[in-house]
């Protein structure tokens, strides 16, 4: 990755320290999070998006499913 690159760490979790990366507490399925992240890339388009994105498992097997289908498209 080039040494200018934008590195973009978004958890539910306070996520620790990273050098060169910018971080913040954020749910990725919210209308809030994508605001957070448009105002961070300013305007720029990502090369890469990486995310360990699931679903609460709980018992709903179909819809826990369907909603981390949703998650990766």
């Amino acid at each position: 990755m080039p040494v200018n690159s934008l590195c973009i760490g978004v958890d539910l979790d306070p996520i620790r320290p990273i050098r060169g990366c910018q971080t913040f507490v954020g749910d990725i399925t919210t209308q809030t999070c994508r605001q957070t992240l448009k105002k961070m890339l300013n305007g720029e388009k990502c090369d890469c998006v990486l995310h360990d994105g699931a679903p609460n498992v709980g018992g709903a097997w179909s819809s826990e499913a369907a909603t981390q289908t949703t998650l990766v498209l």
